[in-house]
């Protein structure tokens, strides 16, 4: 254990352990190698895998209308892919801790038990022969039971269809998503004592995440702390402390990659999301106001915000428009317009780079 890993290290072990050192792979195994991966955006999202496994968009979407991946609320009260395998385990383990943080809203939106139980068996019958609908289709259903499905009551009560492990995502209808009952889309599973599940996911986030710290943990999954020190108390020496500043990681982890190294990562990336302190990716040469964009997407050198980048598409190209807030080396410009031709080939287009130096 060395004394102290400095923030440069610090993002080049996590680019590694995010995968974003890849391809390798497939859609399934990059999913399956981070847990979840936040998918509010769709197509970014779909981005985030495809990147890892050196997949185009399309073989990832055909892998998620196949139901070789899930799109749930879970972990926290946002959409996430998973496995269809880890879908059951992961909404035992978290989703009371979605409804706990749901439980204000709910209230200001006078759901109640009995509202609940009503959306429940609704959607469960709507859904009973194994269809996929529409949030409109279900809306248009549930609404000859009084039900409304519109707004923030309605996404809430889907949520807690998500959270009761009734509902989850089918094959996408166009660019629109559908439901289907879980017993319809994912493969059913065998009761697991809570320690096994809270060990397996505090292992697999360090694997897929880390050198991270119980907070960073913590803040990922919506645990409390004390479950994340039990799941660490069960793995024993499969997990080890990497520093003296609480920084843990899975005893196998490979070293860091060399660089220099240059991607365009979504905004939700988990490499952006995934930790609660965002230093480790602050580069110190990046003006202030350039280091905290929002929901920007992010250009990384060695793991560390360099710059932004945002595309337009069209029928035959896309064009990427990046926004440079440090000067780059040559080799460093090269694989940044590598990068590009990554992002075009996985959407089927040819790239079209513009590089710009400034904060707009």
């Amino acid at each position: 254990m060395s004394a102290r890993i400095d923030l440069p290290e610090l993002a080049r072990h996590r680019l590694t352990s995010t995968g974003l050192h890849g391809p390798a792979g497939t859609a399934q195994s990059v999913v399956g190698a981070l847990t979840a991966v936040q998918c509010q955006d769709f197509g970014p999202a779909k981005w985030s895998v495809g990147q890892r496994a050196g997949a185009g968009d399309a073989e990832v979407q055909s892998t998620f209308d196949a139901g070789g991946l899930i799109r749930t609320h879970v972990l926290r009260p946002t959409w996430h892919l998973v496995l269809p395998d880890d879908l059951r385990w992961l909404l035992e383990l978290t989703g009371p801790r979605v409804e706990v943080k749901n439980a204000y809203y709910a209230r200001r939106e006078g759901i109640d038990d009995e509202l609940r139980l009503r959306t429940l068996r609704a959607v469960s019958a709507a859904l009973s022969d194994g269809t996929a609908l529409t949030r409109a289709e279900l809306a248009g259903q549930l609404a000859a039971d009084g039900i409304e499905l519109g707004g923030v009551a309605g996404s809430l009560l889907l949520m807690h269809a998500e959270q009761q492990a009734l509902v989850c995502s089918g094959p996408m209808r166009g660019k629109q998503h559908t439901y289907m009952l879980v017993d319809a889309r994912v493969p059913p599973a065998a009761p697991r004592q809570r320690d096994e599940m809270l060990a397996e996911l505090v292992h697999r986030y360090l694997a897929g995440h880390g050198p991270a710290t119980v907070h960073d943990v913590v803040w990922w999954s919506s645990l409390t702390v004390a479950d994340v020190r039990r799941g660490l108390d069960a793995l024993g020496d499969v997990v080890t402390a990497v520093d003296a500043d609480g920084l843990l990681a899975a005893a196998d982890a490979p070293p860091p990659r060399p660089g220099p190294r240059v991607v365009l990562v979504q905004a939700y990336d988990e490499y952006v999301v995934g930790y609660a302190d965002p230093r480790y990716r602050e580069h110190p040469d990046s003006p202030a106001t350039a280091k905290h964009q929002g929901s920007r997407h992010v250009v990384l050198l060695d793991g560390r915000a360099v710059g932004r980048w945002r595309r337009t598409t069209s029928a035959r190209s896309v064009r990427i428009e990046v926004t440079l807030d440090v000067g780059l080396h040559r080799d460093e410009v090269d694989e940044l317009h590598s990068a590009a031709g990554d992002y075009a080939r996985h959407l089927g287009l040819d790239a079209d780079v513009a590089v710009a130096h400034g904060t707009s």
